[in-house]
């Protein structure tokens, strides 16, 4: 998730973007990525403006197994995840406590790896509260 950023530190929104047409773009579709290379991934030019965000929010899961829970899916290594244990749906709640634009989210799922927990569906909200969230995609 990424923001362009200014030197006070301040988030400074993105022009509006079409989130839906990033999310099935069918170049990403195609791409393949070598699990053992996406931990020492270089950043593409293109998103040399933007900035790392997810430390700037809250993170919270529905339910997690032990040693599965939100430290282990913000975990840069590919081989730690988020294991859900109880009935769904199954929820990642990500708040942040400012306004931002995010122009880039990227979801890394290995169902070889893990097949019983990753995910078949997913659906994505955003809001500025709990009680105003609105669907802008779904994979």
């Amino acid at each position: 998730m990424a923001t362009r950023g200014n030197p006070s530190g301040d988030s400074i929104a993105e022009p509006s973007t079409d989130l839906r047409a990033m999310i099935e773009d069918p170049e990403l579709d195609s791409m393949e990525e070598d699990p053992a290379t996406l931990d020492n991934a270089v950043p593409e030019p293109s998103l040399a403006h933007l900035r790392e965000i997810s430390a700037l929010a809250s993170w919270t899961v529905s339910t997690f197994k032990p040693d599965c829970g939100v430290e282990a899916l913000r975990n840069s290594s590919t081989s730690q995840f988020w294991q859900s244990d109880g009935p769904q749906p199954h929820l990642l709640n990500i708040h942040f406590f400012k306004l931002v634009s995010i122009v880039k989210l990227r979801v890394y799922l290995d169902f070889e790896l893990d097949e019983s927990y990753t995910p078949t569906r997913m659906v994505f909200l955003a809001g500025t509260g709990m009680y105003d969230l609105t669907e802008f995609a779904e994979w």
